[in-house]
């Protein structure tokens, strides 16, 4: 993982497995060679307010439509439909739906 691809905000497995989220840009004291991208998943997709659809994941917002199928690297937005295979990870989920929006992700613990 390249250190360039994290923001503060997404989420990492550290090197013993476990889950956090960048609050520093400044990794030096434990490097970038120890983090690990977080394979998307329909968990994560829960965690972050997706709703299950008939054939793929929706995010409800007053705003626009988005939705996720992960099985086949699709995303939809508004009426259209873009090819997105290379989103595999939380972290270019989080990144996208940012650059997309401008707004963040919004983690839900329940």
């Amino acid at each position: 993982m390249k250190a360039n691809e994290l923001r503060i905000g997404n989420y990492y497995i550290d090197e013993d497995g476990y889950e956090h989220q960048v609050i520093a840009k400044d990794f030096s004291w434990m490097g970038w060679d120890y983090c690990r991208p977080i394979p998307l998943t329909e968990n994560w997709l829960l965690k972050f307010g997706f709703e299950e659809g008939l054939a793929y994941w929706i995010l409800p917002n007053n705003n626009f439509f988005f939705g996720v199928d992960i099985e086949i690297g699709l995303l939809f937005m508004f009426e259209d439909t873009q090819s997105l295979k290379h989103i595999k990870h939380v972290h270019q989920l989080q990144n996208l739906y940012h650059a997309l929006t401008g707004e963040e992700l919004i983690y839900n613990i329940e």
